[in-house]
């Protein structure tokens, strides 16, 4: 029997609107002259009991389209088309993965703890079907591209979660949820890592997702994934122990320039502390003192309150200044350690980068 289809995407669900023919899959329009062309028998396998349909030609179409769609970074249609190519093609491992990806790419804010945690799975289940039905030789070039898709997509989420809780600070429910929808995107990418070194034990392309992870920790502002750093770490010595050496040379890196900090306030916004208490005791012994000047040019003997004035502002005076030098003293130790700390982590740096 004579059936209309869609050359697009082989869909034979197409329906007369308005004088011309409409498929209801991709909605291509055909004229009713394109659609005469179109009327074909089909490919039909009758040699056995059952009968079996080519949709070869149908899935081609499919495939052209889902990956039309994803180039041009179309999420909507790349995720319909994906799910359509699931359907055909269950143990596609580009099918599973990028209906699951584009799944993730569509979804509300809320999902993102939803989705984020499908997609762990979704990786174990596509590494599975990758090793069962590719050739070996084209592991390495797959993996590659789901590994650039899952960091993409990681930021994305991270990026939302952040934006997410500013626009909404002053609910303090908010810190907690968008907190978790960063843990649970960057617990996808550290299970990525996780999944490539031990399916196909490619410690570079894992190091290389550590590393990743590491910088969206040193990057991120909320410190929600400092918490992970320690694993991390771990992690990229269990994969590349040569980095052990060049892991300790970043952590001091990190002490020292937290050690400068330190040292910067307290040469400055420290050291103006204490000069604004400086100046309070000199304003009061000044005070103090012109009160007392007054009575003695008057030749007379203070009331008082008086007196009580002039023994309040000296005393506050002396006990400023005697504070401030206690401060002072304080913050200059604190900055000759500081700095002798400082000292002491570069020559151990320096040792360590000449073994």
């Amino acid at each position: 029997m004579k059936q209309l289809i869609c050359e697009m995407c082989g869909s034979t669900d197409l329906i007369k609107q308005d004088g011309v023919f409409v498929c209801q899959n991709c909605n291509t329009k055909y004229s009713v002259e394109e659609a005469k062309k179109m009327m074909i028998e089909g490919n039909v396998d009758v040699s056995g009991s059952t009968v079996k349909i080519d949709v070869s030609e149908k899935l081609e179409n499919l495939y052209q389209l889902a990956r039309r769609a994803k180039e041009e970074d179309n999420e909507e249609n790349a995720k319909k088309y994906y799910d359509m190519l699931t359907a055909e093609r269950p143990n596609d491992w580009e099918a599973y993965f990028y209906s699951a990806y584009y799944r993730a790419r569509t979804c509300k804010l809320i999902q993102i703890e939803n989705e984020a945690a499908g997609l762990k799975n979704t990786i174990d289940t596509t590494f599975m079907l990758i090793k069962d039905n590719v050739d070996e030789e084209q592991w390495t070039y797959i993996y590659i591209e789901i590994i650039s898709k899952i960091e993409y997509l990681v930021m994305e989420f991270i990026t939302a979660a952040v934006k997410h809780y500013k626009e909404n600070s002053s609910i303090s429910s908010e810190y907690k949820t968008a907190r978790s929808w960063s843990i649970s995107a960057f617990s996808l990418l550290v299970h990525l890592g996780d999944a490539i070194y031990s399916e196909f034990s490619d410690a570079e392309s894992a190091k290389t997702i550590y590393e990743f992870a590491m910088k969206i920790i040193e990057s991120e502002k909320n410190n929600w994934l400092f918490e992970f750093k320690a694993s991390l770490k771990e992690r990229i010595i269990n994969v590349a122990p040569d980095e052990k050496l060049n892991l300790h040379i970043n952590d001091i890196d990190e002490e020292i320039k937290n050690l400068y900090s330190s040292i910067s306030y307290r040469e400055s916004s420290k050291r103006e502390e204490n000069r604004r208490i400086l100046i309070c005791g000199l304003i009061d012994l000044i005070s103090g003192i012109f009160c007392a000047l007054l009575c003695f040019l008057f030749h007379m003997a203070p009331p008082w309150w008086m007196t009580l004035l002039i023994v309040l502002f000296l005393g506050a005076g002396i006990a400023y200044l005697i504070w401030y030098n206690k401060l002072t003293k304080e913050n200059d130790d604190a900055l000759i350690h500081l700095n002798h700390k400082v000292a002491d982590l570069k020559a151990e740096k320096k040792k360590l980068m000449k073994s």
